[in-house]
């Protein structure tokens, strides 16, 4: 990466460095503990149904 880049190669750049994070194991674990936090607030274990 150079340090000046237009938007659209800045873009392109930036989709490209989210797919490839999106197939770490570290993805899936800041998945995994936002789920069990979401999962364990009060409201989400008060309600009847979750959409």
């Amino acid at each position: 990466m150079t340090a000046l880049m237009d938007k659209k190669t800045f873009r392109s750049w930036q989709r490209q460095r989210l797919a490839d994070f999106a197939k770490t194991p570290a993805k899936k674990r800041q998945d995994q503990e936002l789920t069990s936090l979401a999962l364990q607030h009060p409201l989400v274990q008060e309600a009847k149904k979750l959409a």
